[in-house]
């Protein structure tokens, strides 16, 4: 019975992530990838032959990738995790040394906050008491500020050495699902991913959150699975429960991650128990992560409110929904939603749960006057989120200001940039639903599983919050190792 329950859970992660990879193919077709002529049908056929394209350059790449693999120097894993931390840097640090991005908009928030934050200064007021995300990255590099100097180029070097930690983690997690080869092709993928270049030279927290997503998924199918003691355990789920604390400390998504690990846990104990009666001392550990991780949460909430001077909200959710919600952009930020927002803010006596509390409210009201349009803002929204891959380049053209010297001209070579990060993305998003494929009637790996379930719930979170390209940035972790299980053991 056990078994079966299992089973079904497996077969039901694996068909929807299936269903959702071949919307995904849509959403691509359906985005504005190719504007090489007036004419908008023929931009429609060279989108197809785009995506063909780079199914086949990504297939081609599988045999060449194949061929390199058997390489006697690759033999060394001392070696390959070198060879993985020179492309991840090599290449950010080329990027960052050719232009030069000035940071606005969120950026500039995360860099100015960073800045007050190394002079031991309060900053953020009440954005930050109604954001407290905002707080987590700024924290953290206020501190190499402090010792090193307030200039964003070492933002971008931690930001660097976050990605390159990054692979090495996703190198590691592939390796544990089946062999050296899956995650050693995965932890390139990601090392190379232009976009994910392209990023580090901007003061962005993805690199950050990301970072401790994956050490936390890696340090629970690393210890969990360890026949240890019940304290033993419980001290290791409590690390663990202080990791998924940190990450949402940057991005707010702990309550997914939780979700994530909470499935995979059911999953694990009911396996550990085969032939046994279940009982509930196999989630005492962890009953011990969600104790640490509330903990932590409320702690670091307490030490925000006292930095800032204003009690920070403790479910920050109103906004982000109300803006989710507004067809007219698509659920994406928009003057307008942002107008109300700051008249919220304004009013006295301020109360930041209030104000995400009351911003909840008229979201329902919202939903409700839009009726059946939700189905296509669901549509525009996921469009948004996994359609193309190139936002980043937006995002340096804006900072790319007449006082910015530069050896690349971003914005005059802004159409070959977008192409270079759409083709990659179409590649490997092509390469890791093949992965998935490859799986089908075979015994999925409880990684794979939890990463699937992740995959999922991004979607479905954004589907609900606001939406931007950036978002789908830690999923791409998943896309990575899915393209990497090309290379299971029992395929190659």
């Amino acid at each position: 019975m056990k078994n079966v329950l299992i089973s079904s859970l497996n077969k039901l992660v694996f068909a929807v992530s299936c269903i959702y990879f071949l919307l995904i193919v849509v959403f691509i077709l359906d985005s504005d990838l190719v504007r090489l002529s007036r004419n908008p049908s023929r931009n429609k056929v060279l989108v197809v032959l785009f995506l063909v394209t780079a199914g086949v350059v990504g297939c081609g790449a599988l045999w060449f990738v194949k061929k390199a693999l058997n390489l006697h120097i690759l033999n060394n894993e001392g070696l390959r995790v070198l060879f993985i931390v020179l492309m991840s840097l090599i290449t950010r640090l080329v990027l960052i040394n050719i232009v030069d991005i000035t940071p606005n908009s969120d950026f500039e928030l995360y860099h100015t906050l960073a800045q007050a934050f190394s002079k031991g200064e309060g900053a953020g007021g009440k954005y930050v008491a109604l954001f407290p995300h905002t707080f987590g990255y700024p924290f953290i590099l206020g501190m190499v500020y402090r010792v090193f100097s307030p200039d964003k180029y070492f933002a971008l070097l931690l930001n660097i050495l976050f990605e390159a930690v990054t692979g090495i983690l996703i190198y590691f997690l592939g390796k544990m699902i089946s062999n050296w080869k899956v995650g050693f092709f995965a932890a390139i993928i990601w090392a190379i991913w232009p976009s994910h270049v392209f990023y580090s030279s901007i003061v962005c927290t993805e690199p950050l959150y990301t970072l401790l997503m994956v050490l936390m998924i890696f340090a629970y199918f690393k210890m969990s699975h360890k026949n240890t003691g019940l304290l033993h355990s419980c001290g290791i789920y409590l690390l663990i429960g202080v990791l998924c604390a940190a990450a949402n400390a940057v991005r707010p998504m702990g309550t997914l991650l939780i979700i994530v690990l909470g499935i995979s846990e059911v999953v694990r104990v009911i396996r550990s128990r085969e032939g046994e009666k279940l009982n509930f001392t196999g989630f005492v550990p962890f009953a011990a992560f969600l104790i640490a991780y509330f903990s932590f949460v409320n702690l670091t909430g307490m030490y925000i409110s006292h930095k800032i001077g204003y009690k920070a909200a403790k479910n920050p959710i109103g906004f982000s929904t109300y803006v989710g919600t507004n067809i007219n952009s698509g659920g994406a930020w928009n003057p307008g939603d942002a107008g109300v927002f700051l008249d919220l803010m304004k009013q006295e006596p301020f109360d930041a749960q209030k104000v995400h509390d009351r911003l909840i409210d008229m979201t329902i009201q919202r939903v409700k006057s839009q009726g059946t349009d939700n189905l296509k803002l669901i549509f525009d929204k996921n469009k948004t989120m996994w359609g193309r891959d190139d936002e980043v380049v937006t995002y340096m053209i804006y900072g790319s200001g007449e006082e910015a010297s530069s050896l690349l001209n971003v914005k005059g070579r802004e159409w070959p940039l977008r192409y270079i990060c759409n083709f990659y993305y179409c590649m490997i998003v092509i390469l890791a639903f093949k992965g998935l494929l490859g799986q089908y009637r075979k015994e999925v790996s409880p990684i794979v599983m939890a990463l699937l379930l992740l995959f999922l719930g991004i979607g479905a979170l954004h589907t609900v919050v606001e939406v931007h390209g950036r978002y789908h940035y830690s999923a791409m972790v998943v896309f990575s190792i899915l393209a990497g299980t090309n290379y299971l053991e029992k395929y190659i």
